[in-house]
């Protein structure tokens, strides 16, 4: 098996939890090396959790390491991706909104012809984006799947989701249909024609709108995707909101976010209009790298 040199940008605590799942063992990866500003604090934990790492500059990633995953903060952002862009290495990002005012990074990756970019989008959803060079729909959709722990933390932190609550559709290539990109299980059990009203993704869709509805069970919509199991057993969905992925103003896709249960007191508190605006809002954020990396024929 290939393995993937990892060097880590930054060990506060999220660089700290990266460090340590390389070092306890992942196949296909191993810990190459780490760049942090305060060198004796980072070594103290080092020594203090047996991880052998060397501390290195920024700079020399590309000699060490074939992915760079940068947790720092987001004005370190442009010395962690560079020198691996530059050399043709993959990044891992973190700080996804320092990306926003740094669209040369980005052409910067992809003139470099090789991978273009993976980005960890840490928000409430928790969504994993990657563009890769020429990328099928298969490995598109395997990517964003990745990171269970980021997303089961984020989720529950930001909107009190479980990792099989949160559903992403994206509009297929010809524009005609929604498909599923998240949960994984869905994106093989067919699309969505935007032409169906009954459901109630499709709905939003058309009307640009999110809503929160906390008695799913007595609103008509599609409920075959409902009844596939993620968990042990298929678990109804009691509480839910729906909201429109829009860039520059265009539906381009419909992100949910649900909370299942047997009854509607299992499934926990009703969603208010302040979750609506919140994943609203992380998503209009996300929305153009999703349409970035959406394969032609998708």
């Amino acid at each position: 098996m290939p393995v993937t040199r990892v060097a880590v940008g930054g060990l506060g605590a999220i660089g700290r939890v990266v460090a340590r799942e390389l070092s306890a063992g992942m196949p296909g990866f191993v810990l190459a090396c780490a760049a942090v500003r305060d060198h004796a604090k980072a070594q103290a934990w080092l020594h203090a959790e047996r991880i052998t790492c060397p501390l290195v500059g920024a700079a020399e990633f590309p000699a060490l390491a074939d992915l760079a995953i940068e947790c720092t903060p987001a004005g370190m952002l442009e010395g962690i991706c560079r020198p691996m862009l530059e050399a043709g290495k993959s990044v891992m990002v973190l700080s996804v909104g320092a990306l926003l005012p740094r669209p040369e990074l980005i052409e910067l990756a992809k003139a470099r012809g090789g991978f273009y970019m993976r980005v960890l989008w840490v928000v409430g959803l928790a969504l994993v984006l990657s563009g890769c060079r020429a990328p099928s729909t298969d490995d598109w959709l395997m990517q964003l799947e990745d990171s269970e722990v980021v997303k089961r933390r984020q989720a529950i932190r930001e909107l009190g989701a479980k990792t099989d609550e949160v559903a992403i559709l994206i509009l297929t290539s010809d524009a005609k249909h929604l498909r599923f990109i998240a949960p994984r299980k869905f994106s093989d059990l067919g699309t969505i024609p935007i032409t169906k009203r009954d459901s109630i993704a499709v709905n939003i869709f058309g009307r640009k709108v999110g809503e929160a509805m906390n008695n799913v069970p007595m609103v008509k919509h599609v409920s075959f995707f409902e009844s596939v199991k993620i968990r042990d057993r298929a678990v109804p969905i009691q509480k839910m909101i729906t909201v429109p992925i829009l860039l520059q103003g265009e539906a381009v896709g419909v992100a949910q976010v649900s909370r299942k249960g047997d009854t509607p007191a299992q499934a926990g508190p009703d969603f208010t209009s302040a979750d609506v605006s919140k994943a609203q809002d992380l998503f209009a954020r996300i929305s153009p790298y999703l349409v970035e990396a959406r394969p032609e024929r998708f």
